[in-house]
């Protein structure tokens, strides 16, 4: 039977081994290849695995959470691409991360989009994309210059001028409000400005083609342009505030003058907006005839 001197040594032997076995991966080398973080007891290095005796191996990445000592290391899973999605098998593109960035954009709104869940939507690192685009502000301004591209605004040969208008600025307001959430790209300087400026740049070179003069259009460009962006602005704010009346379960029993609001933006309220901004440029150029079209 051990005399107790005996039980002493060995329970401090014990407590040595059990120490060493805790401990030996909590040794956090000054070396500027490993990075750790200190996160209450854990202790986790990220980007490489220690091995068993504390030295630096291949990364992998590790964390030793102090507690029993069955407890095994816990290994980070190296991230997975999604395999899911068709854009992650393909080479990233500039055309490709685009793409991405309108689908999130129109399914999620601005507010959801950054460019890590970018990331995530074609299972890829953030900074991947900065080897195309220098920041967000560029993705979204691609963005905004893809969609512009599916307006109708192509010249149409012969089309009087005051068509052009009514058929352009249609379009454009019932793209805007068929997709909101790409309107509030627009809203946004940082992006806007680049975005539209291939669509403003067709727009103008368009009307000047058909002969209507440069000072003219610049006064029915501010005409054009208040109107667009007031009138979209507040039919989608409206239909939104709808929806989530709707959704809410609100009894519709509004006060007169909200309804009066409300009913302003419909679309015969806007092309009666058209007209009056036709009648506004014939104003503008008299006495010239206003007899402009687009080259056959």
């Amino acid at each position: 039977m051990p005399c107790a001197e005996d039980m002493s040594l060995e329970g401090a032997s014990e407590r040595s081994a059990l120490h060493a076995r805790r401990t030996r991966c909590a040794w956090m080398p000054t070396s500027v290849h490993a990075i750790g973080r200190l996160c209450g007891s854990r202790i986790v290095l990220a980007g490489f695995r220690v091995a068993e005796r504390g030295r630096l191996d291949e990364p992998f990445g590790c964390a030793y959470t102090g507690g029993d000592e069955s407890e095994p290391l816990q290994r980070k899973t190296p991230r997975v691409k999604n395999e899911s999605n068709p854009l992650a098998k393909r080479s990233l593109t500039k055309e490709i991360i685009v793409e991405a960035a309108y689908r999130m954009i129109d399914r999620d709104g601005m507010r959801a989009f950054s460019m890590r869940a970018l990331g995530a939507e074609l299972g890829v690192s953030a900074m991947a994309f900065y080897a195309h685009f220098s920041s967000r502000e560029e993705v979204l301004a691609a963005v905004l210059e893809r969609f512009m591209e599916t307006m109708d605004t192509d010249p149409v040969p012969g089309e009087r001028w005051d068509d052009t208008m009514r058929r352009t600025m249609t379009s454009i307001h019932r793209e805007f409000c068929a997709h909101p959430n790409m309107y509030d790209i627009d809203l946004d300087s940082s992006a806007s400005y680049r975005g539209l400026a291939a669509h403003t740049r067709k727009i103008v070179g368009l009307h000047l083609s058909q002969g209507i003069p440069e000072d003219v259009l610049a006064k029915a460009w501010a005409m054009v342009d208040a109107f667009l962006t007031g009138f979209d602005s507040n039919a989608i704010a409206t239909e939104r505030m709808r929806r989530a009346i709707s959704l809410d379960g609100v009894d519709d029993d509004l006060p007169t003058w909200e309804r009066v609001v409300r009913a302003a933006y419909s679309e015969e309220s806007f092309q009666n907006g058209i007209e009056m901004i036709v009648m506004g440029v014939r104003g503008l150029a008299a006495p010239d005839p206003c007899e402009w079209r687009t080259p056959e």
